[in-house]
């Protein structure tokens, strides 16, 4: 649970990167540059690299509810389809790589967040003795 306390740490920090990448449009004067907008995949490709690591690691540690299990796998796939790709060469390409990166690490997100309340929830539902009562199955 280490690595989940170092993500949520900069969790919040990379969301309102996410949000201010997203808001980039083809109007925006002026544009962000091309470095910047390298700059800007750079740190989200290195913190979605993280993200998926931990989501696999919750994957394969957890019993997931099917439907949540289908959906972080999907988001898994994604990664492994556009975190490798080699650098934009334009600065438009750089832009929207950017943007769709950061769509990426707001699904990868919400995956780990699915799992972890699965997880918390199944857990609660077993979970029985002095300060943790019985609960019922339902």
């Amino acid at each position: 649970m280490a690595a989940l306390t170092t993500l949520a740490a900069g969790k919040a920090e990379i969301l309102l990167l996410v949000e201010a990448v997203l808001a980039w449009g083809p109007q925006e004067l002026p544009a962000p540059s091309r470095d910047e907008a390298h700059d800007t995949l750079g740190k989200f490709t290195a913190h979605g690299r993280l993200i998926a690591g931990q989501l696999r690691a919750l994957l394969h540690n957890s019993p997931a509810h099917p439907h949540i299990a289908v959906r972080a796998r999907a988001a898994l796939g994604e990664a492994g389809r556009r975190l490798p790709l080699p650098p934009p060469i334009t600065q438009q390409q750089a832009v929207l790589r950017a943007q769709n990166l950061g769509r990426l690490i707001k699904a990868l997100y919400r995956a780990v967040d699915l799992l972890v309340d699965e997880e918390a929830r199944t857990a609660g539902r077993h979970t029985s003795g002095p300060g943790h009562p019985a609960k019922e199955y339902t």
